[in-house]
């Protein structure tokens, strides 16, 4: 009997151990890889071409905005004449410059520009962008170009012509250079001087159609208010559903054109009492009304003066107002990069080309319009007359890009070049 009570006894103690945790288990010290922990929300590392479309985008918003500053200088400067500045032949121009300076020289013009990247890079985004000679740079003969630099200008495009400044054959050949951009500029240069060294000029060729009927018995003769008093001058008509936008600032109507993906803006600020108080405006929302969101068909009677304007126009001053300095200082200015050999060199000028006409047609085509189109009236819609200085745009919507920039003081001016 004590011999069953005592197996009960063994078995009853087994059970109870059975019920029991288990000990935790001893850490391995084998090898072994670690987990590898990927936190949500990482973005991946750009690929090549998406890093090129940012650097374009850049480059657009980079040329839109030193073609603002530029237009700002060039409204307030010249309170009476017209200003007109192709944005992407002004970014070629600071990216040339950009490309072949060092030091503080370099670094003045990266900052007025606003590059983010490499000059090289800059000049590789531009030359995706750009259509045409939007830039030429004229060197003296006295000076070679360095052949990296030669190079990379050629691969985006951008013309480098050898100048035999101070003689009868430089003006010749900046002339060839200037026609480039217009027959109106075969013969801009009257005369150089010596002294004259390295020349950029720019300016943008286009030759555009309205998409929308301008008929030539709607036109009619009316008076634009300029700041120097009323000029008599003629107005084209044309009325429909257009794109359009106003508020207590501005004014905004989209123009199409017949050339894909390109359309002329008419911008029309308002609330300014003063040229300073409009150029301010421009400065705070010029941007936005370059790029408008909000535009929407609206019926619109339109009228617009009938434009004949040429420019040869410095931009050294407004250059310097922005801070550009170094590049025109004949004793501190570095384009060591530009050159073969260690020649000291200066910026002369930066010349600004354009030649804009509008006529029933379009914009720099001749004039050849129907004699007249069938409206049909509404008392509904806007009536905007650019009766008063205002801001035209030619934009490539496909791309985003602002080939023209004007402020229009007076709609038939002749700026002459100012040596």
């Amino acid at each position: 009997m004590r011999k069953l009570l005592s197996l009960l006894l063994i078995f009853t103690i087994l059970a109870l151990s059975g019920c029991a945790k288990a000990p935790a288990a001893q850490p391995s010290f084998l090898p072994t890889e670690a987990p590898v922990e990927t936190p949500e929300g990482t973005p991946e590392p750009p690929s090549a071409e998406d890093a090129d479309l940012d650097l374009r985008a850049d480059l657009l918003v980079q040329a839109e905005n030193l073609g603002l500053r530029l237009l700002q200088n060039g409204m307030q400067a010249d309170t009476a004449g017209n200003t007109v500045l192709s944005p992407m032949g002004l970014t070629a121009a600071m990216a040339a410059l950009y490309l072949g300076s060092a030091g503080e020289t370099a670094e003045q013009l990266r900052a007025a520009a606003g590059f983010t990247a490499e000059p090289e890079d800059v000049l590789s985004a531009y030359a995706a962008l750009d259509e045409g000679i939007s830039a030429q740079l004229l060197l003296s003969s006295r000076y070679a170009a360095a052949e990296g630099f030669s190079a990379a200008l050629a691969a985006a495009g951008l013309p480098l012509s050898s100048a035999q400044f101070g003689a009868d054959a430089g003006t010749a050949q900046l002339n060839q250079a200037a026609a480039a951009f217009g027959e109106p500029f075969a013969d801009a240069f009257a005369s150089t001087i010596p002294s004259d060294v390295l020349y950029i000029l720019t300016g943008c060729r286009c030759a555009l159609t309205f998409a929308v009927p301008f008929p030539a018995l709607e036109r009619y003769a009316g008076l634009f208010e300029s700041p120097a008093g009323l000029i008599p001058c003629d107005f084209l008509y044309t009325e429909g559903d257009m794109p359009y936008y106003e508020d207590e600032r501005v004014r905004i109507c989209s123009l199409p054109l017949q050339d894909e993906g390109m359309e002329l803006l008419l911008i029309l600020p308002q609330g300014g009492e003063t040229l300073t108080d409009t150029a301010e405006l421009l400065g705070q929302y010029g941007g936005e009304w370059l790029s408008p969101e909000d535009l929407k068909a609206y019926p619109v009677r339109l009228s617009l003066p009938v434009l004949s304007i040429e420019q040869n126009a410095s931009l050294r001053d407004d250059l310097l107002a922005l801070g550009v300095t170094l590049p025109f200082d004949q004793l501190q200015a570095d384009f060591s990069p530009m050159l073969e050999g260690d020649l000291p060199m200066s910026l002369t000028d930066v010349r600004s080309l354009a030649e804009l006409s509008v006529s029933e047609s379009g914009i720099n085509v001749p004039a050849a319009a129907p004699a007249q189109a069938a409206f049909t009236p509404s008392e509904a819609g806007a009536d905007f007359t650019l009766d008063r200085p205002f801001l035209l745009a030619v934009r490539d919507t496909g791309v985003g890009a602002t080939r023209l920039l004007a402020w229009i003081n007076a709609p038939s001016t002749t700026e002459e070049a100012a040596d």
